[in-house]
């Protein structure tokens, strides 16, 4: 999954996108993509 779709995934409020981002094993892709993270919120 590519950034735009990351994005678009996460406005959209895509179950498996907030179930990541809740996950405390994923923080290091949720570090990564803090500042995307930002902006789309």
């Amino acid at each position: 999954m590519n950034q735009k779709d990351f994005l678009y995934r996460l406005e959209c409020k895509d179950k498996f996108i907030r179930d990541l981002i809740k996950d405390p094993e994923s923080i290091f892709a949720i570090n990564k993509l803090q500042k995307e993270l930002k902006a789309a919120q």
